[in-house]
C-alpha cells in the first residue's frame, strides 16, 4: 500500500524552519567587541607610587637572602601587562604591574651543601617553601631527595636542576641554580630579556623600566664564574593591578 504524503506539509515544514532559524539569530547576544584597558594607567600616579613603594622593598629582600656574597650581576625590571574582555578572555585587570629584581651568586663548590646554605638565608627572611596544586610543600630534604640525589654522571649538574620556589607572603621569591656551563639555547632556565613594547605581540606590555644583560650576556658572565654552583635569585610582585 502506498503511502499518500498530505498535501502542503512540506512546505509548512520548510516554512516553520525558517521562522526558528530567524528566531535563533535575532535571539543570539550579540558578540562583545574587544575592551582592552586604559593606556593612560601604567604612568598614572596611583600605580607609579605603588611601584616606587614596592621597589625598595623588593630590594630588601633580595639583599637579604643574598648576604655577604657580592653578585656577580643584577638585574630589575617593571613591566605592565595589558588586560583585555571579549567574548573569549574575561581578564580580572586593566593592567597588572609588577617589579622583579634579581642577582646572581656564586654558591659553591658543593652543591647540595649550597643549596642547603640558601634555604637557610631564604627561610630566615621570612619566606616559606611554595604549597603547590597537589598540596605538597617541596621543602629543601625534599627538592634534594627529589632532584640532586636522582642526578648522575654527567648530568649530575646544578643546571640540571629546577628553581626552588617560595611565598614571601604577597612575594615569589625563585632560586635558579646553575653553573659554568649554562647555555642560553639549551637550559632549561631561561633569564626573561627586556619586552619589546613595540612587538606587536598580545597582550600588550609596557617596560616601565628594565635594567638587564641580553641572553648572550648573561651566558657569559655565568661562564666566567668558578663556583661549581651558581644561584640566580628573583624576588618579584605584582604591585598593581586595577580592575575595571
Amino acid at each position: 500500500m502506498t503511502r499518500r504524503r498530505r498535501a502542503g506539509t512540506t512546505g509548512a515544514l520548510a516554512g516553520c524552519l525558517v521562522v526558528l532559524l530567524l528566531c535563533l539569530s535575532s535571539c543570539q547576544a550579540p558578540r562583545i567587541q574587544t575592551q582592552v584597558g586604559d593606556p593612560d594607567i601604567p604612568e598614572s600616579e596611583p600605580v607609579r607610587a605603588a611601584a616606587a613603594e614596592a621597589a625598595p622593598e623588593l630590594d630588601a629582600l633580595l639583599g637579604a637572602v643574598v648576604a655577604d656574597r657580592e653578585p656577580f650581576v643584577t638585574a630589575h625590571m617593571d613591566v605592565c601587562t595589558q588586560g583585555e574582555r571579549n567574548w573569549k578572555y574575561e581578564d580580572s585587570h586593566q593592567w597588572n604591574c609588577g617589579w622583579s629584581t634579581e642577582a646572581g651568586v656564586a654558591g659553591g663548590d658543593d652543591v647540595e651543601q649550597g643549596l642547603r646554605e640558601q634555604d637557610e638565608l631564604v627561610l630566615a627572611a621570612g619566606c616559606k617553601p611554595r604549597v603547590f596544586d597537589d598540596g605538597n610543600v617541596r621543602d629543601i630534604d625534599y627538592f634534594i631527595a627529589t632532584y640532586w640525589d636522582r642526578l648522575s654522571g654527567d648530568e649530575r649538574v646544578a643546571r640540571e636542576l629546577p628553581p626552588m620556589e617560595y611565598e614571601c607572603g604577597s612575594t615569589e621569591l625563585n632560586v635558579i641554580p646553575t653553573d659554568p656551563g649554562y647555555r642560553t639555547e639549551t637550559n632549561s632556565f631561561q633569564i626573561p630579556e627586556c619586552p619589546d613594547d613595540a612587538s606587536g605581540l598580545k597582550p600588550h606590555t609596557r617596560t616601565m623600566e628594565c635594567d638587564r644583560p641580553d641572553r648572550d650576556g648573561y651566558q657569559k658572565v655565568f661562564q666566567d664564574q668558578q663556583d661549581s654552583l651558581l644561584l640566580y635569585l628573583q624576588v618579584r610582585r605584582s604591585y598593581a593591578a586595577p580592575g575595571w
